[in-house]
């Protein structure tokens, strides 16, 4: 909160105070805890205030939920002159009328990417059926990395013949893709890709 105060006029032993700038610190949590919980606090709070009915309260936390919901860290690239932000963040996308959708999260969805509508908050809520999912679909819209597609190619370069190499190899492998690289040396016999 920023307060602003004016010296005491004449015959004022004390000016009174005026709040110029107020802002929750909740106010970029509270969109994501809405969108995640499917219930509103801010128009429930408003009818409140407003002497409106409110819902019997109830602990959402003990609501069974058949996705996760993560809010990771994103670099603001736009504060840097000439970056080209690559980071983007998750939208809605209906598959059956190719627009964008306010479904809910737990329904079948295809996700689309978009520049992030408040870069500069520097977080980003991505949604899974599990903690793994919902943790690689923010890192893939923080960062741009996609996991590459079954059938599809991946090109690999770098130091191929550290170990770890080989179980991503393995990984890759499993996972139906196939391997190339840049380096002729890779160290990687048949038997072991």
């Amino acid at each position: 909160m920023q307060v602003i105060r004016k010296p005491p006029g004449e015959g004022e032993t004390e000016a009174p105070l005026k709040v110029i700038e107020c802002n929750l610190r909740a106010s970029r949590s509270f969109p994501f805890v809405i969108k995640v919980l499917g219930k509103n606090f801010v128009d429930i709070a408003t009818c409140a205030i407003v002497d409106q009915d409110v819902p019997e309260p109830m602990d959402l936390m003990q609501v069974d939920r058949d996705y996760v919901a993560v809010k990771v860290s994103q670099f603001s690239w736009t504060r840097l002159a000439g970056a080209d932000p690559s980071s983007v963040l998750v939208s809605r996308f209906d598959t059956n009328e190719g627009a964008l959708s306010s479904a809910h999260p737990s329904e079948s969805l295809m996700y689309r990417f978009q520049s992030p509508e408040m870069a500069s908050t520097g977080e980003v809520a991505a949604f899974g059926k599990d903690i793994y999912e919902a943790y690689w679909a923010s890192i893939a819209f923080t960062t741009g990395f996609r996991v590459p597609e079954a059938n599809k190619g991946v090109l690999l370069r770098g130091d191929v013949t550290k170990p770890q190499f080989v179980e991503i190899a393995k990984k890759l492998c499993g996972l139906g893709s196939k391997l190339y690289c840049s380096n002729a040396e890779v160290g990687l016999d048949s038997a072991e890709s």
